[in-house]
């Protein structure tokens, strides 16, 4: 909601793309972003919050630790892959 990349879009770019008298469609589309990005966000502060009682569980915090430090060691190795 705060990116100046969509702050630049729906300054810029969107008002030269629209009719004239299409003032309300302008705004209907800065309405739909603002509510598209409070639910995706809202999504993902409940769905984080429903997970915080399984992650401070020791086997799953290890399990979370090492499969992330798996899927960064074969990205690493992937980029390394790609560049030779």
């Amino acid at each position: 909601m705060f990116n100046p990349l969509m702050a630049g879009v729906f300054l810029i770019v969107l008002p030269s793309s629209l009719k004239a008298s299409a003032s309300w469609e302008f705004l209907a589309l800065g309405l739909f972003h603002v509510l598209a990005v409070l639910l995706c966000h809202g999504v993902w502060v409940v769905w984080t919050g429903s997970l915080t009682e399984l992650f401070q569980r020791p086997r799953a915090r290890r399990f979370l630790f090492q499969g992330t430090g798996i899927l960064s060691m074969g990205f690493v190795v992937w980029l390394l892959l790609q560049t030779h």
